[in-house]
């Protein structure tokens, strides 16, 4: 039990990170903020956050298409995410939003 609240007190931390994040900067892509939040979060591991929070409702999703400078490389495409009116609520809940961001 007392492992389960350590692993949701931390759950809750990066969810607040990332929520405050997405308020203080609206739309970005998981990349920015693997380099906005100080170190909190490596690169595979906030799409597993971002698309978490996806899942309940907290963000928004949107796969965009990146520009590609050469003709013979396949189309690549960028998700970009964003805060829901749900995501606000929550972060409501956390308490106030965190503001150390580059």
């Amino acid at each position: 039990m007392v492992i389960f609240r350590w692993l949701q007190k931390r759950q809750d931390k990066k969810q607040h990170a990332l929520l405050s994040f997405l308020a203080h900067r609206g739309e970005v892509t998981g990349l920015d903020m693997v380099n906005g939040c100080n170190g909190l979060f490596k690169r595979g591991v906030v799409y597993e956050y971002l698309f978490r929070m996806h899942k309940l409702g907290y963000v928004h999703s949107q796969k965009r298409p990146l520009a590609s400078r050469w003709n013979f490389v396949p189309p690549l495409s960028v998700h970009h995410f964003s805060l829901t009116q749900k995501g606000r609520e929550r972060l409501t809940q956390l308490g106030e939003p965190l503001s150390t961001y580059r």
